[in-house]
């Protein structure tokens, strides 16, 4: 079926970054045992209609009050009288609440964590709302808290300076017949994340001889999940990572649910690397939420690989792991890095951290336009560094270890 669109207004005429989809018929949402897993459950539409949902299939009882007479009035009102929930304003008891499900149903108040048996094969459904950032939370996935930035936080910024005009290739990254002012009027043209990924990443990223190992829409439902047991299975736009053959036959095996996003096709593994496009009909949230995710797949695969064969896992505290966040509305490119921390509690999972490294506004003018290409270059190469380096390392130790044999 082809997208219908239509276009938001702004001050009388239409805007055409701000595109809004056709209204959908099809009202996806979360299953019930998401609600149950929350510490906190948030007034959004989606929680207000599963809470609608539950009254509709499971409405209260109203007890039948049958007739008083002065003989049994004591004993009526030892249990409590007449029940007076029908009345405008009066609080309902608590057994009666009308969120309640049936037996073994969480209740939307509830703040037990449940598992959950339902997937969402096509991600969770949008828009990530405070609920689906909760749910992050609730797993050590830190969005919107600054608990502990990477320890290779300045090495970072040092690899991205503002470098002087004069200090730039600009036949480089320039390519024959660009005008800033082309590349600016292609973002009034974009309708969808897709655009973004078709006519504006590709400028940026340039053409290399040998383009890094990338894929576009993959679901990682192959990975374990991070979020007890709910399967809100990342699905980024784009993602770069290594080919399956270049890892050991034993590391591959041993790691597969963690390095291994998906089993369908041919899907690069390793992943950390990531790229998110704002939706044009949404806020900047929504994409960040996605990249919280997206980020903490990615760090725990290359600490997996990091600490393959050791006996003790390290945390360096180090980030090895980027993410891009693209907003087509404002030209803006901002770059996060992700890191892994060690447990707060024994036995208790690490923590996974998303960090603001830098931004860059691609069409203010030409130089901050350069100054965005060389980060975006550079970040690619180094991740593509480190995830060389620990796939170098694990299967190094997995050779050692097939060589010597069992004990």
């Amino acid at each position: 079926m082809v997208q219908q669109y239509r276009l938001m207004s702004r001050g009388g005429e239409p805007d055409r970054r701000c595109v809004l989809p056709a209204k959908r018929t099809d009202r996806r949402r979360f299953p019930p045992a998401f609600w149950g897993s929350l510490s906190d459950v948030w007034l959004t539409p989606y929680s207000l209609r599963e809470h609608n949902l539950r009254n509709k299939k499971h409405p209260p009882s109203k007890p039948k009050i049958q007739g008083v007479v002065f003989q049994n009035v004591a004993q009526f009102a030892r249990h409590g009288g007449p029940d007076l929930g029908d009345i405008r304003g009066y609080p309902r008891r608590p057994e009666n609440t009308r969120a309640t499900g049936p037996v073994g149903q969480p209740n939307l108040s509830s703040r037990a964590a449940v598992g959950m048996t339902e997937s969402f094969e096509s991600g969770p459904p949008c828009p990530y709302d405070v609920n689906y950032e909760q749910l992050l939370i609730d797993n050590h996935i830190w969005v919107g808290y600054i608990k502990s930035r990477p320890n290779n936080l300045a090495e970072l910024e040092h690899l991205m300076p503002d470098r002087a005009m004069s200090e730039i290739p600009w036949d480089r990254f320039l390519g024959p017949g660009f005008y800033l002012e082309d590349f600016d009027f292609a973002h009034d043209k974009l309708r969808s994340e897709g655009d973004v990924m078709r006519t504006i990443i590709p400028t940026i990223a340039g053409h290399y001889p040998r383009p890094y190992p990338n894929g576009r829409n993959v679901i990682f439902n192959n990975m374990d999940t991070m979020t007890n047991g709910t399967k809100a299975h990342p699905k980024p736009i784009f993602y770069e990572g290594a080919r399956p053959r270049d890892l050991h036959p034993s590391v591959a095996s041993d790691l597969d649910s963690l390095i291994v996003p998906s089993k369908a096709g041919r899907p690069l593994v390793v992943p950390n690397l990531f790229l998110e496009a704002k939706p044009l009909w949404r806020g900047t949230a929504v994409a960040i939420r996605k990249a919280h995710l997206d980020g903490a797949y990615g760090a725990r695969a290359m600490h997996a690989l990091q600490n393959y064969g050791r006996e003790e896992p390290v945390y360096d505290g180090d980030a090895y792991t980027f993410t891009f966040i693209y907003n087509p509305v404002n030209a803006g490119l901002k770059i996060y890095a992700h890191h892994v921390t060690a447990p707060e509690t024994p036995g208790g999972p690490p923590d996974y951290h998303m960090t603001f490294v830098k931004c860059y506004w691609m069409t203010h003018d030409l130089e901050t336009y350069i100054q965005g290409v060389l980060a975006f270059r550079d970040i690619r190469d180094l991740a593509k560094a480190h995830r060389d380096h620990f796939i170098e390392e694990a299967n190094s130790r997995a050779s050692g270890a097939t060589a010597t044999g069992p004990d």
